[in-house]
């Protein structure tokens, strides 16, 4: 027997309302992001400027701290909100290729071939410690995810569910960061002038109303993101890896713009790779806050292996190609062309595995 259903014009146009205010609050949440992270960038360089930091240190620490700050709270908020760690870790690999990404838009956009010619010895460091730190990352969810492998109890006495793999990523990011301070700061006898420090205050004033917006934003988002994801069934990570990766990273986007458009390489790499850096510990640094167990003890899916091996592919052949100086005689090179595949089959093995 066949039971026959009837239409409701009332129910279908409840549920197209649904629809369209869950799309309307992730546009506004996104754009809140967005705006703020722009103008929490803009004066995050107003404030390098001041304190007279080496270029491509500010690109890697200050700048690329300053425009991780919507990944680390949207991470967190997955984390703690919603309970949803793989969302929290698609956004931080899925963010981590997509900073790669802006590579091939600034080459095709504004260097016409060309942005591989002017890297420096400092951008290679900071694209090799990250390279380390993904790698770390990718063991730790390798060994704990899928062969159980856990950190000795002893080496978490106050039970604060720190793991070895956190431990480590941190160490690597305080070398790094240690390394390429001593690398680019200036001699005393080279300084002519101290440095003009007017104004100082109200930056920072201004600076911490944009990241408080970014804070509760980035919150709400999270959980507009975990509603999207089980609306439309799309699996947390995908979500994770696309749609808040893709948001959380325009600051990065903006800045690493301005950089190319002032024909600033160095500031562009450095603020690309430096994000990833920070990207990668801000799964160390949010590793205590999953109360439920371990980040790197979770079971996750292929998923996240297949974009982070995306991530360690694309900066090893950004290197080599600076290595090379590398120019390519069109628009798009073989070397933008097949990280751009990378980037769209990344994205699109995200979305098949996480539906297995």
């Amino acid at each position: 027997m066949v039971t026959a259903v009837l239409y409701n014009p009332l129910r279908e146009k409840e549920r197209v309302l649904e629809h369209f205010y869950l799309w309307g609050e992730f546009v506004s949440l996104a754009s809140v992001v967005v705006l703020a992270g722009t103008v929490l960038t803009r004066y995050a360089d107003a404030i390098s400027e001041k304190l007279q930091l080496g270029r491509v240190f500010i690109g890697m620490m200050f700048l690329g701290f300053v425009t991780s700050l919507p990944e680390l709270v949207i991470t967190l908020s997955s984390l703690v909100e919603v309970e949803q760690p793989d969302m929290g870790v698609g956004n931080i690999y899925g963010s981590c290729l997509f900073n790669l990404f802006m590579i091939c838009l600034v080459d095709w956009l504004f260097m016409r071939g060309k942005v591989f010619v002017k890297t420096q010895k400092g951008e290679a460091v900071c694209g090799l410690m990250s390279i380390v730190l993904v790698a770390v990352s990718l063991a730790g969810l390798t060994l704990g995810g899928r062969f159980g492998v856990s950190h000795p109890r002893f080496f978490d006495p106050l039970s604060i569910n720190f793991g070895i793999t956190s431990f480590l990523i941190l160490v690597v990011y305080g070398v790094a960061s240690w390394v390429l301070y001593r690398a680019e700061r200036m001699p005393k006898q080279e300084q002519t002038a101290p440095p003009d420090r007017s104004g100082l205050w109200r930056l920072l004033v201004w600076s911490g109303v944009a990241a408080l917006a970014i804070v509760l934003a980035g919150a709400l988002l999270t959980r507009t993101c975990d509603r999207i994801a089980t609306t439309y069934k799309l699996g947390h990570s995908f979500v994770g890896t696309a749609f808040l990766a893709a948001i959380s990273s325009m600051p990065e986007l903006v800045c690493t713009f301005a950089a190319a458009r002032l024909g600033s390489v160095g500031l562009a790499f450095g603020n690309i790779f430096g994000s990833n850096l920070f990207n990668i510990a801000i799964l160390a640094i949010t590793d205590a806050a999953w109360r439920k167990g371990l980040i790197f003890a979770h079971k996750t899916g292929d998923e996240h292996m297949v974009v982070g091996l995306c991530v360690v592919i694309v900066t090893a052949i950004y290197l080599v190609a600076g290595q090379m100086d590398y120019r390519a005689r069109r628009r798009v090179g073989w070397v933008t062309g097949v990280a751009g595949v990378l980037y769209v089959g990344g994205l699109a093995a995200a979305f098949f595995l996480s539906r297995l």
